[in-house]
């Protein structure tokens, strides 16, 4: 049995899930997945064959309504998830994440021709929706479906595929996040979480980040057939699904979601690779600067000075809400209510998922920020950097009037992606 790590203050300091359902077995929850369902059907009867050709004042209600569906059925998967985040151990957390995805997929099948049909949106008919103010509101929306017509399978494709998406990259997804959850590392003569293992890579004293590089690695050694399976596997699927709708380079789907270009792209990791020389330099400098003969793995993190001191949960709240309250008192309220309301989640427990995230829910619902805080300063601002996250999903003017549901979380290169995972 792994020992806890050493306390901060922030071992109570738990999600409150009560404003999403009251536990995994909730009635409410099988409520919202059946009554999700029904306005899927009811939306595919009403407008399958009609999508790319309804004048504006017709497209603008149907998005509106289409708006009021993804609402209404967003909450039972995002409270599975976040179940599952805090304990991946847990067998109620996880049925319940596999029947919210099947629900979700059953769902899905249903709103299939929506992206198909938005996509074949002709110049002339967009033209048209342009021109009208309301209609244009989801202007953003139909060029993005738009991007990707080239890409798309036929609908029967797609529907097999939306019904085999729960046994698919999810699922495996899924399988490897539980076993890291699982990890468990030899520090010392103490069985710790991988998480606060991690940690010691970044203490001043040499002997104690090599002892903990040499523990981490056998640790990371166990199972790591499984892991490697899973992720080789994750990869093949991808190559299929790339070559099924010919995308030209491995990268090209992720750019296009990501609305940027592969030459961009491209020109980009040029720039990165062409000056390997700036890395190689400055760990010659910190090779220096640290007295070493050799630089070993265990020294990329290593700080240059005497600066890692430990830090209470109160010390970094205090640290974080004077940084936001000088920038803005508008900003430093809403931080505020992350802590007063239970929308933070920031133990070190062993089953829970390592990294830290913010999750938006719906522009009428709060988001939800997950931390492994283990007391250190770096983790004060990987807290100051999902409440950032967090400030701009619960902002209660967002979305702005000329936005909404479906710009509610922007691409990657303008924000993040809504989980960071991994240590920042």
């Amino acid at each position: 049995m792994a020992r806890a790590v050493r306390e901060t203050g922030a071992e109570t300091v738990r999600w409150d899930l009560s404003d999403l359902y009251t536990s995994p077995t909730d009635p409410a929850i099988e409520t919202t997945l059946a009554n999700a369902l029904e306005r899927a059907k009811a939306f595919e009867a009403k407008y399958k064959g009609r999508v790319a050709t309804l004048d504006p004042t017709d497209f603008a209600a149907m998005m509106r309504e289409l708006e009021e569906d993804e609402d209404a059925a967003a909450k039972p998967e995002v409270y599975a998830y976040l179940l599952h985040s805090q304990n991946t151990q847990d067998p109620a957390a996880g049925r319940l994440l596999a029947r919210v995805r099947e629900a979700g997929a059953e769902r899905g099948s249903h709103g299939v021709f929506f992206t198909l049909e938005l996509a074949q949106t002709s110049d002339e008919q967009a033209a048209r929706l342009y021109a009208d103010a309301e209609a244009a509101r989801y202007r953003h929306t139909v060029e993005e479906a738009r991007k990707f017509r080239p890409h798309q399978l036929s609908e029967p494709e797609e529907r097999v595929l939306t019904d085999y998406s729960p046994v698919g990259n999810s699922a495996w997804t899924r399988l490897f996040e539980e076993l890291c959850a699982g990890i468990r590392v030899d520090l010392d003569g103490r069985q710790v979480v991988l998480e606060e293992a991690l940690t010691q890579l970044r203490e001043p004293d040499r002997e104690v980040r090599r002892r903990a590089s040499a523990a981490v690695t056998v640790a990371l050694g166990n199972d790591i057939r499984t892991r490697g399976y899973i992720f080789n596997v994750i990869l093949q699927e991808k190559a299929i699904d790339d070559r099924l709708r010919k995308f030209p380079l491995w990268i090209s789907s992720r750019n296009l979601a990501n609305e940027t270009s592969d030459e961009a792209v491209q020109a980009l990791v040029e720039a990165v690779t062409g000056r390997y020389d700036i890395c190689v330099r400055y760990y010659r400098v910190k090779k220096k600067l640290l007295g070493v003969g050799d630089l070993h793995e265990w020294d990329r993190y290593a700080p240059l000075q005497e600066v890692s001191r430990n830090v209470s949960w109160d010390e970094a709240k205090d640290l974080v809400l004077g940084s936001y309250h000088r920038f803005s008192n508008k900003a430093g309220a809403l931080v505020e209510d992350f802590f007063n309301k239970g929308w933070i989640d920031a133990p070190v427990v062993p089953g829970k998922a390592g990294g830290a995230y913010c999750m938006p829910v719906t522009p009428r619902h709060h988001p939800y920020v997950m931390l492994n805080f283990t007391g250190k300063l770096r983790d004060v601002t990987v807290l100051a950097h999902e409440l950032g996250h967090g400030l701009g999903h619960a902002l209660p003017d967002r979305p702005p009037p000329n936005q909404h549901f479906f710009d509610f979380t922007p691409p990657p290169p303008r924000a993040r992606p809504r989980r960071c995972l991994g240590r920042h």
